[in-house]
């Protein structure tokens, strides 16, 4: 059998050890995390604009990819409420924007990859909107009566959204203190806003 001493310096070893990988771990994480944003920013702000020989589609497999690691990831508070109710935002109009062209070209059909896309990214946008909190205001078509309904409802409360069929409008996100209650978003001041997030190391 070894001598205490021997055991207790083998134990320290193994103790500094396993804190380094924690601490590598920890940083890899973060600089992951840190590319994820980045990388969902960019593509969400271009959204159909080639960058360095790449296209930037929110209905590429690589932004779904993405956004679903948001949702089962924490982050920093350097990511606050600003920073998320303005990138919900912006996805909420750039969807809405892809939902009307792909409709009026008629390729809203499943055997559409892009129309398939489509569909979870806004089912993805839905529950950020859900994770966050966020209040939204849906103007809802009423085809019989050729009018709209604008309903107030918090994205925790509604069951199931994976398409803007039903919406006369985008979908906006509405501040919730007191001063500009019912007030929406600017959906042309969000990009600006993301940006200013990007590719901070926090």
């Amino acid at each position: 059998m070894l001598p205490p001493e021997i055991i207790q310096l083998i134990y320290v070893i193994i103790l500094r050890e396993e804190n380094v990988n924690k601490i590598i771990h920890f940083y890899h994480i973060r600089k992951n995390k840190l590319h994820i944003v980045s990388e969902v920013i960019k593509t969400t702000v271009y959204n159909a604009q080639i960058d360095n020989g790449k296209l930037r589609l929110m209905l590429l497999d690589d932004y779904i990819n993405n956004l679903q690691f948001i949702l089962q990831n924490n982050f920093s508070k350097f990511y606050d409420k600003r920073f998320w109710f303005n990138l919900i935002t912006d996805m909420s109009y750039k969807l809405m924007h892809m939902h009307n062209n792909i409709c009026m070209q008629n390729k809203n059909k499943y055997d559409n990859s892009y129309y398939k896309n489509l569909k979870t990214c806004i089912s993805l946008w839905f529950e950020l909107c859900k994770k966050f909190n966020v209040k939204l205001c849906l103007f809802y078509r009423k085809f019989k009566s050729n009018t709209y309904d604008a309903t107030y409802i918090k994205a925790r409360h509604l069951i199931k959204l994976n398409n803007f069929h039903k919406f006369l409008h985008t979908p906006s996100i509405v501040y919730e203190d007191d001063i500009r209650y019912h007030d929406f978003l600017d959906k042309d001041l969000a990009p600006i806003i993301l940006l200013e997030y990007l590719g901070v190391d926090v």
